[in-house]
This record gives C-alpha cells, structure tokens and sequence, in this order.
C-alpha cells in the first residue's frame, strides 16, 4: 500500500501553494515585520514598531530644535486557526484514495480552501473596522465609478504612495450593478498574465478590481436626534458628544464633524474645498445621561503638531454626520467594499515548532509573503487512528489605514 504524500514537505508546501494563490485581500496588507517575530528570543503577542519622524520646518535663520515625536503601530499575533481530519486503520484499507492527485483534490483542497476563507474573512473584518474613508451610499449598490474614483482621489490628496498597486475589492452584487450600468473595459494586469488570482478581474480607472465573497455587511448605528460635540478644542483617540440617552454607535460606523477638514500630511493644508474628515467608531458604545464617549480611529491632531490632520479642533456644539454620504442612515444595512495599498495595513505569521516525537512535521514559508502553513501528523495507537492538522497564526495591525484606504459601500 502506498503511503499518503510520502514526498517531503509536500503537504505543507501544496496547501501553501493553494491558499496564496487564492488570496485577494490579505495579499494586500503589508508583511515586511515578519522578522519581529523570529527573533531568538520570546517577543510576546505583540510587536510595536515606530513609525518615521515627522518635522515642521522653520522659517529664517535662527535655531529651533523639535522634540522627537514617534508614532508607533501595535502589530498584535493572536489568531490561531487551523484545520483537522483523521482516519482510522479500517477506513484507510478500505476508502482512503491512494494517489497524490485524488488526496490533493479531496483533501489537500477543502483544507485549504478553508485555511484561506479564514485568512481572507478575519483581514476583511480587520481592513473595515479599521478604514476611516467612506464614499457610496450604504445600502445602494454604486451604478457609476464616481465613488472609487473618489476615494481613490482621496488617497492621493492624503500622499498614499501611487507607484504601488491600488485594488478595488467589491462584492459580487456591487460589481454587477456597476458593470450593469456602463461599458466598462477592464484590462488584464501584469500580474493576472503571469498567474491566475482568484477574484481578480483586471484594470480599469488605473485601479485594479477584484470580487470576493469575504466582505463584511455591516448595520449602522441610531441616533434619535442631532449629535454634537460635547465641548470645544478635543482631540486624540476619544470624542466626547452630546447625544439622546439610548443612541447607539456601532463598532465600524463612520462619521464626520461639521467644519472639521483632512490635511495633507506633508503639506498640512486641506487639499481643495470641503474635505471633510471621516472617522470610524472602534468599540460599541450606547449613549447614557444624554452624552457619550467614543473611541476613534484616526486620532484627531491639530494645527501646530507635525502630525497634524485636520485643519481645526471641534468646536462646541459642531454636528456630526452618520456614514457621509449616505441618506437617512439610521439601522441601515450594507455591503462593504475596500480600496486598499499595501501601506494600509500590515499582517504578520507566526511560526510554531516543528515537535519530535510526531511520524511527520513539516513547515513551509513563503519568502516573499512570510506566509507559513505547519503540517503535523501523529498515529494514535489507542485508536488505530492516523491525525492530521494544519495550524497558522497571524496578527494584524494598523499601519497608515487613514492615507491608504477607504471603503466604497453598497447594499
């Protein structure tokens, strides 16, 4: 009888292969802190990383020095998933298929399918809790390219860097309805000519755009009446607001403050008239004694700070604005798609040890992603039973989400 995957590192390496080539969105976060995690010593759950000085030039001769200032991300490696299956010594005289094609097509293949799905779904879900911009209508499908081309527009007015690739990834309803009313001409991209990506259509509007099946819905919060600043000059990663006791906002919902615009971040000028800066709710919070405290993604920094962002603090009173764009929001439902750069955010892999006293344990990493899938087999002589199980463990963080990527919604 012929043993099942007797090459080495051959079922590591094929799942591998076939979960990479399947990615659309998690192909997009950047890996470059990998190494953090591989040191010689233990890092903990978490790695921060410092982001680059930022200064305020001076004008004339004479000599101001500036303290040092850096922002730092948290990249937190704490999602652990895998896959498991088994076979006892009965079923595998009997039923277990013998050649390498029908295990990687009955096996190999669902496993990592479903290695993939959870890979995609939990960078989704990261991407749109995490992405400030919004443009569309939540709860209408876009008919036009007016929305991505605006949030496009909107990355470049905050210096995204545009020598790298901009993806669009839109469920399969959105990119219907707006192929549904235009002729539009998707070119092949240099990419999908060397190798087939799953969801990849192609380029259009200097975008490349993709479908997938692992984007997020999202139900927007209530708010009974006007909701406004609570007091003047806040700023930071909290917001204090005037509101009706009982008003929900929802982890993801999105909102703007009345004369409250985005700065450019290396100008530090609002780029044209009426920028409003967007800003998403990062925990559920109900308002109570008529006022409530939300956290808030980006942090609100004002004129006179090199990292400033907005052009002017809220004032007293200023009115926010539930998911711009969209009219009467209140409970409303809807798709959510995301344009991204790979400067938005950053996905670490973990690697776990390969154990001893196993039959078999492999690993194998993709050098270019980071990505590592570990395969572990151990016969059970209690149960007369063969065990497989794949495990991966990634983390995710935040790196320049508010400059380099927004949200195009949808029904």
């Amino acid at each position: 009888m012929a043993n099942a995957f007797a090459n080495t590192a051959y079922v590591s390496t094929e799942i591998l292969r076939l979960l990479t080539n399947k990615l659309v969105i998690a192909e997009m976060f950047n890996t470059n802190w990998n190494d953090e995690f591989r040191k010689d010593f233990a890092v903990g759950t978490s790695v921060t990383l410092k982001k680059p000085q930022r200064f305020i030039a001076r004008d004339g001769m004479g000599y101001s020095a500036q303290d040092f200032e850096r922002q730092t991300v948290t990249i937190n490696l704490d999602q652990v998933f895998g896959v498991d299956f088994e076979w006892d010594s009965f079923e595998r005289l009997v039923y277990l298929e013998r050649s390498e094609e029908e295990l990687r097509r009955n096996y190999l293949e669902p496993a990592a399918n479903e290695l993939f799905q959870q890979l995609e779904s939990r960078a989704a879900q990261f991407a749109y809790l995490n992405t400030p911009n919004v443009f569309g209508a939540l709860g209408t499908n876009p008919t036009t390219v007016t929305p991505f081309l605006d949030a496009d527009a909107r990355l470049f007015d905050k210096s995204a860097p545009f020598d790298r690739e901009h993806r669009v990834v839109i469920s399969s309803k959105m990119m219907a309805s707006f192929l549904g009313n235009q002729t539009v001409q998707f070119n092949p991209s240099s990419e999908i000519a060397q190798q087939y990506k799953k969801g990849v259509v192609g380029m259009h509007a200097g975008l490349e755009w993709a479908r997938s099946p692992s984007l997020y819905r999202h139900t927007a919060g209530t708010w009974a009446g006007a909701v406004t600043v609570n007091s003047a000059g806040q700023s930071g990663s909290s917001l204090t607001l005037a509101c009706t006791t009982g008003d929900t906002f929802m982890r993801g919902d999105h909102f703007s403050i009345l004369n409250v615009n985005f700065t450019n971040p290396n100008t530090r000028r609002v780029a044209g008239a009426n920028q409003v800066q967007h800003f998403v709710v990062t925990q559920n919070v109900t308002g109570a004694a008529s006022t409530a405290t939300i956290p808030i993604y980006p942090a609100i920094v004002g004129p006179g700070s090199p990292y400033q962002n907005v052009d002017a603090l809220p004032a007293s009173g200023a009115a926010l604005t539930l998911w711009p764009g969209t009219s009467s929001p209140n409970g409303k439902a809807g798709a959510v798609g995301l344009v991204l750069t790979n400067q938005a955010f950053a996905l670490a892999w973990g690697k776990f040890e390969n154990p001893k006293a196993v039959e078999r344990a492999e690993q194998t990493r993709d050098p270019q992603t980071g990505a590592n899938i570990a395969f572990v087999r151990q016969f059970d002589i209690q149960e007369r039973k063969m065990k497989n199980r794949f495990d991966m463990c990634v983390g995710f963080g935040v790196l320049y989400a508010d400059e380099c990527a927004a949200l195009v919604v949808g029904a």
